[in-house]
């Protein structure tokens, strides 16, 4: 199996603390991999989804994309993040929301418009309808369409709540890398590394996250 994305002692402090938010933050995932990295509220999920996404740059350590050093790889990695609230250009419609990753790619507009025709009749959209207007079930299966225009190799899902089902029902079906952030020990899927002191730990299993949870008297 080929690495997706390798976090190597990776630190991280914000300009503004004091303290370091992450200390030694170490995994990898292989291709078509789930895993989840359970923590407590506030302790950096968010923060490690941000470093993987490249938006922040490491204190310390490293990170490494499909085996290269990630300021090495290509600009578009193939990496889909999904929050609890989904990101849409809410003042366009849904047509564009889907069509953009085609958009950006500068495909021609035949190719824009029939592929965005299909990912509409695929997930019963109604392209001409306000983004803003949608509501959530609707604006995750806008995600799902967008994604499906792109090469993924890495799915990243910040402790999604409200939709927690329909995001499950989609990764189902993909066949990439899967991180699953969250502090809900009853939401893990696959592998478990488990965020506690700054530090994360190895592989671990769901019953013996749920052990560990339960030792450590941490609230969802």
């Amino acid at each position: 199996m080929n690495s997706i994305i390798k976090l190597d002692r990776v630190a991280y402090q914000y300009h503004y603390e004091q303290q370091p938010l992450l200390c030694d933050v170490s995994f990898e995932l292989q291709q078509g991999q789930r895993a989840t990295l359970l923590a407590s509220s506030q302790s950096g999920k968010s923060t490690i989804a941000k470093l993987i996404l490249g938006l922040i740059q490491p204190t310390s350590g490293n990170i490494y994309f499909c085996g290269a050093p990630y300021s090495d790889s290509t600009p578009d990695k193939g990496i889909l993040y999904i929050p609890d609230k989904p990101l849409l250009f809410k003042n366009k419609s849904v047509a564009y929301n889907v069509s953009y990753p085609l958009i950006i790619r500068k495909e021609s507009a035949d190719t824009i418009r029939d592929k965005t025709e299909l990912m509409l009749r695929k997930y019963h959209l109604d392209g001409n309808t306000r983004a803003g207007k949608l509501c959530l079930v609707d604006a995750f299966k806008v995600i799902f369409a967008r994604a499906d225009m792109r090469t993924l190799k890495m799915l990243i899902i910040d402790d999604v709540k409200e939709q927690y089902q329909q995001v499950m029902d989609y990764v189902a079906h993909v066949d990439c890398a899967v991180l699953n952030l969250t502090s809900d020990v009853d939401k893990v899927i696959g592998d478990v590394i488990i965020l506690d002191d700054k530090k994360t730990t190895g592989l671990c299993t769901q019953e013996e996250s749920r052990l560990y949870v339960q030792q450590h008297y941490w609230i969802r």
